[in-house]
């Protein structure tokens, strides 16, 4: 188990300092430590791979993909469903599209086929927000929606005037009725279960308090 560890403690310093020797100029295809262990860098470059996609797409007369109006892509930055409308709605959402919240607000624009543009921002552990949306949204969190010049946060926020603004094809039962009261409780226990387990799992400290917390919850 120590020999797995420190290879694997060595593998991870060997991508840092080949990332180190390459942003100075030199190879970082090959290193090699005092110990003699060598390491080889054989992934190919983003611009390697993408040309390789770009050979297997002419080679299967694959069309380009429709970003725009075709299936859901996590590469699109506009999408109008084929409607000639003004756009009132922007998503900012997170640039890995792992962000289950961000997720959250984009499927819903999907399915309802909603218009909206994406602007996609870090999350904080891939560093700085930019300042231009900090401005926008002091807190940083995400996601974000513009609708009409207006930012709105929180996810169950968003999903409530996307369903009034845009009451077609409903995702949510009407405002007011029993059921949409149950749906309004669920959401408030998701939230509240997510942050107890987040801070359990991330929390260096006090893990056993951490997990109480997240127990009571459940119970």
């Amino acid at each position: 188990k120590g020999g797995v560890i420190a290879i694997c403690a060595a593998g991870f310093a060997a991508n840092m300092l080949a990332g180190f020797r390459k942003a100075a100029g030199g190879s970082s295809k090959d290193m090699e430590f005092e110990e003699g262990i060598k390491f080889s860098d054989s992934a190919p470059s983003w611009e390697e791979l993408q040309q390789i996609i770009k050979q297997k797409r002419e080679k299967l007369q694959l069309a380009e993909p429709d970003w725009e109006m075709g299936p859901t892509n996590p590469h699109a930055l506009k999408r109008t469903f084929g409607k000639d409308e003004q756009i009132r709605v922007k998503l900012y959402r997170d640039h890995a599209a792992w962000c289950p919240y961000c997720q959250k607000v984009w499927f819903q624009l999907e399915e309802k086929q909603i218009p909206y543009t994406i602007e996609k921002i870090n999350m904080r552990c891939y560093g700085d927000k930019p300042r231009e949306f900090m401005q926008k949204v002091p807190g940083g969190l995400l996601p974000v929606m513009e609708i009409d010049g207006k930012i709105v946060t929180e996810s169950a926020e968003i999903a409530k005037i996307l369903e009034r603004e845009f009451p077609d094809n409903p995702l949510l039962p009407p405002e007011g009725s029993e059921d949409r009261n149950y749906v309004n409780q669920l959401m408030k226990l998701e939230r509240a279960l997510f942050g107890v387990w987040c801070q359990w799992l991330c929390q260096p400290y006090n893990q056993e308090r951490a997990k109480q917390e997240y127990i009571q919850v459940l119970q």
